[in-house]
C-alpha cells in the first residue's frame, strides 16, 4: 500500500460547490446570519477561507529565538519585591516590568522608587535582566535612577497617559524625554506607543492599532522637531499591543501592526526595519468570580501573541482582578509561556499564520480599517489633538457601549460569569485586595479601564454581601411544568440565567399544580419565580399556574419562552418573559433589587 498523499488523493472542491452543500444543510436559513459574524470594526468573519500562496511573513519577531518572558514587579515593599524578582528569574523569567505606584497599570499597588538606594535595594543580588519601567508621569525620574543599567527600556507614553486622564502636559513631557535621551550615556528605548489605554476602554482591534500608529508617529515627529533624524528616532520607539482571548483577531492584530508601520516607514522615506512589539494579556478580559477561568483566556492570549510574533510578553496572573497575586499565581503566569515555548515550540516557525486564508484575509481587512481610522486621526491634526478635543474618546466610547450591550444580551459570553457560573466556588487568595475599580460609566474625557465582567460582577456583589451577612443565598424558584423532556432545556437556561447574579435556584421534586404552587414557593423562601417549559405546555398549564401566582404576595415572576411567545406574556402585569436575547443586565439588576428590598 502506497503512502496516502493528501494533496492529490482527494478531488478539489470549489467554494461554489461547498456553498451549495451548506445551503442544503441550512434548509433555507440565512447563511449570513447563521455562519458569519462581524467584528466591532465591521470586518466579516467567514466560516471558510481559501489558502493564499506566495505571501510575505508578517509575524516576524526580532531574531530567530523565542519571545522573552517578562514578569511584572508591583509589590509596594522593596525588600519583598527583590525576593519576588529573584524567584521570577529562577522560575524562568528573562525580563521584568518594574511597575511603580505612579503607573495607571499599577491599579493601586506598585513600588515607590524615589532614590538610587531604592533601586539598589530592589536589584540587590539580581543578575542582569532586561528591565522595562512603567512609572506613569514619573518615568523619567525613575529612569534616571537606572542610568547605569544598559538594558533598560522606558515605557513612557505621555499620549497614552493623557488618554487615561493623567494630569500631564504631553508636549512638555515629550520634550523632556528627548532631552533625557540626549544626555543618556547609552542608547535606550525611550517611548512606548501603548495600546492598553484604548483596549481597556473598550476599543476595537482597528481602533487600538490606529491609536498605537498615531502615537508612534507623534513621537517620531517630536524627534524631528528636535533635529533628530527619523532613522535614529525610530530606534527609541517600541510598541505595546494587548493580547486577548479572541485568537483570530489577536493574531491578525499583531501581524497587521508590522505591516502598517512598514507603510509609515516607507512614507517617511525610511528603509523598513523590524520593530519591537511587547504584548500583555488583556486586563479587560479578567474576572473576579471563578478566576480559574482566567487561565483559559490567558493561555489563548499567549498562544495568539506568540503566533502573531510578539518580542516580549507579560501575562497577568489569573487572580489580578482580585488583587496582588501570590507566588502560585505568578508561577502559573510564567509557566503558561514556558509550556507554549518549550513544549509546543510555538516560536520555531516564523509567522505560522502566513498563507492561511483566514488570517491573511483578516490581517488585510484589519490593516485597511485601521489605516482609515489612522487617517481620520491625522485629518484632525493627530491623536493628541483628537484626545484634547474629546473626539477620540467619544468614538471609543461608542464601541465600548456596543460591546457592553452585546454582553448584556449574551451575544458575547464570559465563561464563569455570564455563562456557567459557579456560585459554590471558593475565592482564591491574594496578597492584598484590589482597591475600588473605575466606575462603569463609558463616557467622559478620560478613557477608563473597565473589565468586560465588571457589570455582571457588580450585580452579583450585592447578593454575595447579603449572603455574607445572613449565611443564606437569595433563591429563585424554578417552576418547571410538564414532563422533564418539556422543561429540562429551559429550566437549565433559567438556572444559569439567575445564578449569574448569585441566586440559588430551587427546582421542586413535586409536580406543580395551581393548588400546590403557592405553598411550595413559600416553603422555598424564594422571592423570585421563573416558569420553565415548552411553548406547548405553557398553552396547556401556564395560564392556571400564573393565575394562582397572582396571590403570591411579594413575588416577582418570570417565564422563559420563545421570541414568538414573548409578546403574549409581556402583557401580563406580573409575568415578565425572558428569551435567550433578553437584556440580562437590566433583568438581573431588577431581580436583585427586588430580592433585597422584599421582606
Amino acid at each position: 500500500m502506497g503512502v496516502l498523499r493528501f494533496d492529490g488523493e482527494f478531488p478539489v472542491v470549489s467554494q461554489h460547490e461547498w456553498l451549495k452543500m451548506v445551503e442544503a444543510v441550512l434548509k433555507g436559513a440565512d447563511f449570513g446570519k447563521v455562519l458569519t459574524s462581524k467584528t466591532y470594526d465591521d470586518i466579516l468573519i467567514e466560516p471558510l477561507y481559501q489558502g493564499i500562496k506566495d505571501v510575505v511573513a508578517d509575524g516576524r519577531r526580532t531574531g530567530a529565538h523565542p519571545w522573552d518572558v517578562y514578569q511584572r514587579i508591583d509589590l509596594s515593599d522593596i525588600s519583598a519585591a527583590n525576593l519576588q524578582l529573584k524567584e521570577d528569574i529562577e522560575g524562568g523569567a528573562t525580563g521584568c516590568v518594574i511597575v511603580t505606584n505612579d503607573a495607571p497599570t499599577a491599579r493601586g499597588f506598585g513600588l515607590s522608587l524615589k532614590t538610587e538606594d531604592d533601586i539598589a535595594q530592589l536589584l540587590r543580588g539580581v543578575d542582569a535582566q532586561d528591565i522595562r519601567i512603567e512609572a506613569g508621569a514619573q518615568a523619567l525620574h525613575v529612569a534616571s535612577l537606572l542610568s547605569a543599567q544598559s538594558n533598560v527600556e522606558i515605557a513612557f507614553d505621555p499620549v497614552g497617559l493623557k488618554a487615561r486622564g493623567v494630569e500631564i502636559d504631553p508636549d512638555t513631557a515629550v520634550s523632556d524625554a528627548i532631552a533625557f535621551q540626549d544626555k543618556a550615556a547609552k542608547p535606550i528605548k525611550l517611548f512606548m506607543a501603548d495600546g492598553r489605554p484604548y483596549h481597556e476602554a473598550g476599543a476595537s482591534e482597528a481602533e487600538e492599532l490606529a491609536s498605537v500608529l498615531a502615537t508612534a508617529l507623534h513621537y517620531l515627529r517630536a524627534f524631528e522637531k528636535h533635529g533628530i533624524k527619523p532613522e535614529t528616532a525610530r530606534d527609541s520607539i517600541s510598541f505595546m499591543l494587548v493580547a486577548d482571548a479572541d485568537e483570530f483577531m489577536t493574531i491578525a492584530k499583531f501581524r497587521a501592526l508590522r505591516r502598517l508601520w512598514k507603510h509609515i516607514e516607507e512614507a517617511c522615506s525610511l528603509v523598513p526595519q523590524p520593530i519591537n512589539i511587547h504584548a500583555e494579556t488583556a486586563w479587560r478580559m479578567m474576572t473576579r468570580y471563578d478566576p480559574w477561568t482566567n487561565l483559559l483566556r490567558t493561555t489563548t492570549a499567549v498562544f495568539s501573541a506568540g503566533v502573531g510574533g510578539c518580542d516580549t510578553l507579560s501575562v497577568l496572573p489569573f487572580t489580578n482582578a482580585l488583587g496582588l497575586p501570590d507566588n502560585m499565581a505568578r508561577r502559573m503566569a510564567r509557566n503558561i509561556q514556558h509550556v507554549l515555548i518549550n513544549e509546543s515550540n510555538l516560536w520555531r516557525v516564523i509567522d505560522p499564520a502566513a498563507g492561511a486564508g483566514s488570517f491573511e484575509t483578516l490581517t488585510a481587512s484589519l490593516c485597511e480599517k485601521a489605516w482609515q481610522i489612522f487617517q481620520n486621526l491625522e485629518k484632525q491634526g493627530g491623536i493628541l489633538v483628537a484626545l484634547k478635543a474629546g473626539t477620540w474618546q467619544s468614538e471609543i466610547s461608542k464601541t465600548a457601549q456596543k460591546r457592553q450591550y452585546d454582553f448584556a444580551i449574551k451575544k458575547q459570553k464570559i465563561t464563569g460569569i455570564s455563562e456557567f457560573p459557579d456560585i459554590t466556588a471558593d475565592q482564591v487568595s491574594v496578597l492584598a485586595s484590589i482597591p475600588t475599580e473605575a466606575p462603569l460609566s463609558l463616557k467622559g474625557d478620560a478613557l477608563l479601564s473597565i473589565r468586560d465582567a465588571q457589570a455582571y460582577e457588580t450585580i452579583r456583589d450585592r447578593l454575595e454581601e447579603r449572603k455574607a451577612k445572613t449565611g443564606e443565598r437569595e433563591k429563585v424558584f424554578i417552576a418547571a411544568l410538564g414532563p422533564p423532556a418539556a422543561y429540562a432545556g429551559r429550566a437549565g437556561f433559567a438556572r444559569n440565567f439567575f445564578e449569574v447574579a448569585g441566586f440559588e435556584t430551587v427546582l421542586p421534586e413535586h409536580e406543580l399544580t395551581p393548588e400546590n404552587i403557592t405553598a411550595l414557593v413559600n416553603d422555598s423562601k424564594a422571592k423570585i419565580i421563573c416558569l420553565a417549559s415548552s411553548d406547548a405546555v405553557y398553552g396547556e398549564k401556564a395560564g392556571a399556574i400564573a393565575s394562582a401566582l397572582e396571590t403570591a404576595a411579594g413575588k416577582k415572576c418570570y417565564l422563559v419562552c420563545s421570541k414568538e411567545l414573548m409578546p403574549e406574556w409581556n402583557i401580563r402585569t406580573r409575568i415578565e418573559a425572558i428569551t435567550p436575547k433578553s437584556n440580562a443586565f437590566s433583568i438581573l439588576d431588577y431581580a436583585v433589587k427586588h430580592a433585597l428590598t422584599t421582606v
